[in-house]
């Protein structure tokens, strides 16, 4: 297993991890012990991006890591610990209805998977048959051509969407995922 030495000299800098087997830094704005929950993540890395978004910029919430890193529990957590999404989506929601008489909204969610540098839309039965492009349009940028797009009022929507979403995606076993099957089949 390879290395990662975690430098962090003073209170308030960005940590600065060096890949021992390789000469790559990687800098990050917060590290959270495993011990805290997902509201506070949420209040410390995602929360500022709702007014954002109400004005009319994108935003993305990416969460990267290994197999049962804990990736999907963050983000969508559970009824009684919410994930990412679900909090997100509650202060977006609010905020819109906050705003209700100033400006008129239409929220439109897709849901895509990138696997192996191919584009699933996961909102669409037999996606597996059908890979998504990028391409450049001239008005908007960059954008998925042919994803589909559905307009929704509430958070359930949402949520029901991406549970929809979730049993589409791809699935590989890995060797994290063979030990973690052995190790509860075992329980």
């Amino acid at each position: 297993m390879d290395r990662v030495e975690i430098e962090c000299s003073e209170k308030d800098t960005k940590p600065d991890v060096l890949h021992r087997s390789k000469e790559l830094r990687y800098f990050f704005d917060r590290i959270f012990p495993k011990t805290i929950n997902t509201l506070e993540v949420y209040e410390n890395t995602c929360s500022h991006l709702v007014p954002s978004v109400i004005d009319g910029y994108n935003a993305c919430v990416f969460a990267y890591g290994t197999t049962g890193s804990g990736k999907t529990f963050t983000m969508t957590g559970t009824v009684n610990f919410p994930g990412i999404m679900v909090l997100i989506l509650q202060d977006l929601f609010k905020a819109i209805q906050d705003k209700r008489s100033e400006k008129d909204f239409s929220i439109k969610m897709s849901y895509v998977e990138i696997y192996n540098e191919v584009i699933l839309d996961l909102l669409i039965p037999n996606a597996r048959d059908q890979y998504l492009d990028l391409r450049e349009d001239p008005v908007i940028g960059t954008v998925i051509a042919g994803v589909t797009e559905f307009v929704v009022k509430e958070p359930k929507e949402v949520m029901n969407l991406l549970t929809m979403g979730n049993k589409r995606r791809t699935t590989e076993a890995t060797m994290a995922n063979a030990e973690s099957s052995r190790s509860h089949a075992i329980c």
